[in-house]
């Protein structure tokens, strides 16, 4: 082999190597980014479910005030009941 042709080995080498560093640091960044969105998605999802939990708790509390009888959830919605002429206040 001439000199020639192992120097454009040598150049080609030293180029095929650069590529790979930056195929390298690009798939490293790639990697943190997939990383960053995962856990973004994990803190949406956790999110999510609390807020179906808590959307739930306000459906079957409302629900279940439908359901009393509309004179004790006057008096609850005021704070007082009355029990056979007396007056209890409900806390």
């Amino acid at each position: 082999m001439t000199e020639i042709h192992l120097e454009q080995e040598m150049a080609r080498d030293v180029e095929l190597e650069e590529r790979l560093e930056k195929t390298r640091l690009e798939l490293e960044q790639s990697r943190a980014e997939c990383s960053r969105l995962a856990q973004i998605r994990d803190d949406v999802e956790a999110e999510v479910r609390e807020l179906t939990a808590s959307l739930f708790q306000v459906t079957n509390r409302l629900v279940r005030m439908r359901r009393l009888p509309s004179c004790f959830l006057a008096a609850f919605k005021t704070g007082f009941i009355l029990v056979r002429d007396v007056v209890c206040v409900c806390w």
